[in-house]
């Protein structure tokens, strides 16, 4: 006889539903998958979700927690040794580094495995999410980096309004997002033959031209 608990309690099978779960939701949507899908996409039973999850909606949350939670911890581990040195050197933060913090953990990561790419759809998703139900448990996540960002930005530009300072902020964001989840797609220059030679997938090429595109944009002052 088959001991379902330990096939559920299986390091692998957590994995395996997590990484349906990731595909489904970001190919159907959230409230277009059902968990019947995901577990027989997984090859795993039903119960197995409700072992390691509790509800959808937990699953959901997990598969955010996932990448993000990594993630994170290089962006706030690279925001606060800018702070620290700034502190130790008695200068303001460096535009250009605050926001590297975030753009290189956060492109490196989409070359870094597979499923990246799938997260990205997910994160875009949950970004046009009407019902907050795909978006909550993403900023919930996301919201205390920004709020970092947001914090050093004010120190590196003292100047600049608040509420200034926080559009560009977001503007930044919505650059790196859009990257991630389009420029990867060769096929949308097969309508523009004339644009497809210029194309490059070099990483490091996308990552100096974001920064140097984002931190303009950031250290630019409207004038009355």
């Amino acid at each position: 006889m088959v001991d379902n608990s330990k096939c559920m309690d299986n390091p692998g099978t957590k994995d395996r539903i997590l990484g349906a779960a990731e595909r489904l939701f970001a190919v159907k949507g959230y409230h277009n998958t059902s968990l019947r899908e995901i577990t027989s996409t997984a090859m795993v039973n039903l119960a197995s979700v409700n072992y390691h999850f509790g509800s959808k909606d937990k699953l959901l949350k997990s598969v955010f927690e996932r990448r993000l939670i990594p993630m994170n911890e290089i962006r706030f581990r690279l925001l606060d040794e800018i702070d620290q040195k700034c502190k130790d050197e008695n200068r303001k933060p460096d535009v250009r580094e605050i926001l590297a913090a975030f753009v290189e953990p956060t492109l490196r990561h989409m070359e870094a495995g597979e499923g990246w790419m799938e997260f990205s759809m997910l994160v875009g998703r949950a970004l046009n999410d009407p019902d907050n139900v795909q978006a909550d448990p993403f900023l919930e996540l996301v919201i205390p980096l920004f709020v970092r960002m947001f914090d050093l930005l004010s120190l590196a530009l003292p100047e600049l309004p608040g509420k200034i300072l926080l559009l560009k902020l977001y503007f930044s964001i919505g650059v790196v997002q859009q990257t991630i989840s389009g420029w990867k797609r060769v096929d949308r220059f097969d309508h523009m033959p004339e644009m497809e030679k210029h194309y490059t997938s070099d990483l490091d090429t996308i990552i100096d031209t974001i920064l140097d595109f984002i931190e303009a944009g950031t250290k630019s002052h409207l004038t009355s």
